[in-house]
């Protein structure tokens, strides 16, 4: 059993935001001779970040009563599997079993290049391309907004565009956002005939960052 925070699945991948709990049961085997069923207790429980490592094994919390144990995993961003194993007081080593952790703790960006593009969309449906560092002065006719982000973990989630100007709000053009794998984009139209002011935008990935 897997458990953490903002726990979301994206293409069959389970991310979190954070150090996840893993928990589980240990079946202790029983074995016969001649006639006699017998099984040796479960002393511990390890586990190793990656493939079987016993020499980077942890242990794990074990209860022995219910065969159950319990351990946390580094608050990292990681991909991968985790290995687990049990020991008995014979010293035997069970089957290696493993999980597959994915932790997303980094923010999404803005994508590399031309992230924000400003487009005036003249009345003769000509387009005029506005210089984003000059941008706020009167213009005549709506703007278009078009924003490109990306995530290199669990995934974009939502793009929004704030206005300084709480009077003047971009709304989000229908059917706009789209997700390609790690990166996304989306479209704003700025419905407002004359803008002084600065724009934030605003990213969130699958498991809120």
């Amino acid at each position: 059993t897997l458990n953490g925070p903002n726990e979301v699945e994206v293409d069959d991948a389970v991310w979190y935001s954070g150090a996840v709990t893993v928990s589980g049961q240990i079946d202790n085997v029983e074995e016969t001779f001649e006639g006699i069923h017998y099984s040796t207790e479960i002393e511990k429980v390890y586990y190793s970040k990656g493939e079987y490592s016993p020499e980077e094994a942890l242990e794990a919390d074990f209860d022995a009563v219910n065969n159950v144990y319990s351990f946390e995993t580094v608050d990292e961003d990681y991909k991968g599997i985790y290995s687990i194993w049990a020991v008995d007081q014979a010293g035997n080593i069970s089957e290696v079993q493993t999980v597959d952790i994915h932790i997303d703790k980094t923010n999404p960006t803005l994508a590399d290049g031309e992230a924000v593009t400003f487009v005036q969309k003249n009345n003769n449906y000509f387009s005029k391309v506005l210089n984003f560092l000059t941008f706020g002065t009167y213009f005549n006719s709506e703007i278009e907004v078009t924003v490109k982000v990306k995530d290199d973990a669990s995934g974009i989630q939502s793009i929004s565009l704030i206005s300084s100007d709480e009077n003047m709000k971009p709304k989000l053009v229908a059917d706009s956002f789209k997700k390609d794998g790690l990166t996304a984009e989306a479209e704003f139209i700025i419905p407002a005939k004359e803008f002084v002011g600065s724009f934030t935008v605003e990213v969130t990935d699958n498991v809120t960052n």
